[in-house]
């Protein structure tokens, strides 16, 4: 009990400290917070987790809280708020896979003006590839239509993309993957065929999004760094949404701030930022507190942005018309439709539709989740890899959104 006491008092203690509280001028939603401090507590308690943060939002009110302490080898001093080791709304995160609805934003961006000449979810994306993707069938079949991979399929896990690309896992102390560039992207897309029709079956690829990002770039003309900001960090005025250069230190402020991953009980480096192929699946680092902002952006769309989420949002592939569903599905809760990087489950009981994404990287696991229409979401990002405890992470945060979603 005198651990449980301590966690509790360290979260209470971090969300009074936070400065976006003191700067909110809706009225409070104290059912939300109250709701929200103990589906966070159970979440921590559950997870076995060094440190979580999380940030709830009902309406135009949010809350973030923190849990535990951002290292493991550090001391820390749950009576001091501002102890360097407590998590807090703006502790720095790896989002993970996450990233990939950022990406979808930024591409449902480029479709609408002041683009010249907007980019269709339809155009192929070879166009702007290194190398091209070979249409499906490959070769001269005789009745069969070729079918080319679009812009759509990449970012709807229907392009018929693996998971990952083979590549050989570098040696400590570089991250496993360095060797995930472009020159091996291009020499991988020179032999690869694709093995279903595009647009058939629905298999979770972050070798997709890669190719995504790269061709988004090559269409804008700007780096995805560049267009994460123009499109997501600036309008929304969430500053520490960012992308770190792959294989470099943090500044002084970002380390300062940033909860240290641990996979299997090591902690992860740092500059593990991935390579900048990455970002657009998995590379972007964020807070609870710009994360709250992310979701009031997708709950209320009044920042002028609102026709370009509504695209990203959008249901553009159903169950129904796939032939299969290949690691999309989670224990209790099948998928029912694709937006842009976002993964859509229909009501079921008591549970409202729910629009959201789960992320796993570098020692992180993460999961945002919000019910349209009925003005709740969450984000919780913790430092440990372990897949069950991220399902139990989804339902648990699904089960909060289904209890503040009752109006």
């Amino acid at each position: 009990m005198a651990v449980r006491a301590w966690i509790l008092a360290v979260a209470l203690i971090v969300t009074a400290a936070l400065p976006a509280r003191a700067q909110n001028t809706v009225t409070p939603d104290l059912a939300m917070r109250d709701a929200a401090q103990i589906a966070g507590e159970a979440m921590y308690y559950s997870s076995g987790a060094v440190g979580m943060v999380m940030a709830v939002v009902r309406g135009g009110d949010s809350i973030s809280l923190g849990f535990g302490r951002l290292n493991h080898s550090k001391p820390v001093d749950p009576k001091n708020p501002k102890d360097p080791n407590l998590p807090k709304g703006n502790t720095i995160v790896r989002l993970g896979s996450i990233s990939k609805v950022m990406t979808g934003q930024i591409l449902a961006a480029l479709s609408q003006p002041p683009w010249s000449t907007p980019l269709t979810f339809n155009h192929v994306a070879s166009d702007y590839l290194p190398a091209r993707i070979p249409p499906f069938p490959p070769g001269q079949t005789p009745g069969a239509w070729p079918r080319e991979v679009m812009f759509i399929d990449l970012a709807t896990h229907t392009a018929g993309m693996p998971r990952d690309i083979p590549v050989e896992e570098c040696k400590p102390p570089l991250p496993p993957y360095c060797h995930f560039d472009r020159d091996h992207y291009t020499s991988w897309l020179k032999t690869f065929q694709l093995p279903y029709r595009p647009g058939t079956v629905a298999n979770y690829s972050n070798a997709g999004f890669g190719l995504l990002g790269m061709a988004m770039e090559k269409f804008s003309g700007r780096l995805f760094s560049d267009l994460l900001k123009a499109h997501v960090s600036v309008p929304l005025k969430m500053a520490d949404t960012i992308v770190v250069p792959p294989w470099t230190g943090m500044s002084e402020d970002l380390r300062g701030r940033f909860m240290v991953g641990y996979d299997e009980g090591r902690p992860v480096p740092a500059e593990w930022n991935g390579t900048d192929v990455m970002q657009p699946s998995g590379g972007v680092l964020s807070t609870a507190d710009d994360m709250a902002k992310w979701l009031i952006h997708n709950l209320q769309a009044s920042d002028g942005l609102g026709p370009t989420t509504a695209l990203a949002q959008a249901i553009y592939v159903a169950r129904p018309r796939l032939n299969a569903v290949i690691a999309l599905d989670s224990p209790g809760r099948q998928l029912d439709g694709l937006g842009l990087g976002w993964e859509i489950n229909f009501a079921s009981g008591s549970r409202p539709m729910i629009i959201q994404k789960t992320g796993a990287f570098s020692g992180f696991m993460a999961y945002v989740a919000f019910a349209p229409g009925r003005d709740v979401g969450v984000f919780v990002a913790l430092n440990k890899i372990d897949v069950p405890v991220l399902f139990s992470l989804m339902d648990q945060a699904n089960n909060l959104i289904a209890g503040l979603a009752t109006r």
